[in-house]
């Protein structure tokens, strides 16, 4: 691919084309793609329109008859999460879609992804221009020898964790507009009585930030999130927030604990595994909402796995990086 030149790279047929072995006849259809009538934004596969859901689902089909054989490979952004909707409707079940993002019902377990699958969503994408069960195109990576496509990549539990679900369920617990809710936290006598015990806890030198203030939630750091999920939250709402969303809230944050554990065993990952399903599946009963069962709630359930997979949560965190992002911020001193 280094021999293409930067300007040409984009350029679909001619980028894959480089990069690895096109059939005659897959190639033919790309540049039939190119010489036709560029104002038609329907996808194309073998030269015929495909306008409806229906048609698009047709070609998808034909295009994967012979994708298999076919090693995909090409810009590294190949996937999204929640932004892409599923052109296919019927492919994902128990997901939606609420005030324009995706949301997981958890009406009917999923399979599980595998590599031959994404290869052949990688090459549909390709072929239709759409993305195909979130795969925008292909991958770089989709070379590697002995690379797994779906398990080869690590959760960022630093974001999907704690400046996602935790910070998500905090502001529910304190935002103003829940206070007709069950879990509401925040009046001022309440937050005043969680805030005495927060700022009265005196972590350990290692911690290398102390409490502050719920009301200054908007300004705390990734790890200062990971100190209220681990330490903080439990004993500060006990007594005060109601014993089944304070049950919910523990289940969580026993099953983080385990997959951050120095050794994991077979047994921790099935617990874990089981807490995790039990706070995922008792979202939306407790708090009654369906904007609730977002990305990041769902990606919960497969933290064990990753953690099989690649081992504890601690060994593959975004951490380092974020601080490194800090020290290049830093090193600015003019605009």
């Amino acid at each position: 691919m280094a021999s293409v030149p930067p300007e040409k790279r984009r350029k679909k047929y001619l980028h894959k084309d480089a990069v690895f072995d096109i059939p005659s006849s897959t190639k033919h259809r790309w540049e039939q793609r190119e010489s036709t009538d560029k104002t038609n934004t329907s996808p194309f596969v073998n030269g015929s329109s495909c306008s409806s859901s229906v048609d698009r689902r047709a070609c998808a089909n034909e295009a994967a008859g012979s994708a298999d054989s076919v090693p995909c490979v090409g810009e590294a952004s190949c996937s999204t999460a929640t932004t892409d909707f599923f052109e296919v409707t019927d492919i994902g079940h128990g997901i939606g879609a609420d005030s324009g993002c995706v949301r997981y019902r958890g009406t009917l377990p999923d399979e599980e992804r595998t590599p031959q699958g994404v290869r052949r969503d990688m090459e549909v994408a390709t072929l239709t221009g759409r993305p195909v069960n979130g795969v925008k195109g292909p991958s770089p990576l989709a070379r590697l020898p002995h690379f797994d496509l779906v398990w080869g990549f690590s959760v960022d539990y630093m974001h999907s964790v704690f400046l996602g679900v935790t910070r998500q369920f905090t502001d529910y617990l304190f935002n103003s507009t829940n206070c007709r809710e069950d879990f509401y936290l925040g009046s001022p006598s309440i937050v005043a009585t969680v805030n005495q015990r927060l700022l009265s806890i005196k972590p350990p030198h290692t911690m290398t930030r102390l409490p502050r203030p719920v009301g200054d939630r908007c300004f705390w750091k990734a790890s200062e999130w990971r100190l209220w999920l681990l330490f903080y939250v439990l004993p500060c709402t006990l007594g005060i927030l109601k014993q089944r969303y304070w049950k919910h809230l523990r289940c969580l944050v026993e099953a983080i604990h385990m997959l951050l554990s120095e050794e994991l065993t077979p047994r921790m990952l099935e617990t874990a595994g089981g807490l995790l399903r039990k706070f995922v599946g008792r979202v939306e009963p407790l708090y009654k909402k369906g904007a609730c069962m977002t990305f990041n709630v769902h990606q919960l359930l497969h933290l064990p796995k990753a953690a099989e997979q690649l081992g504890p949560l601690w060994a593959h965190p975004a951490f380092v990086f974020e601080g490194g992002n800090g020290e290049i911020v830093k090193s600015v001193t003019s605009a």
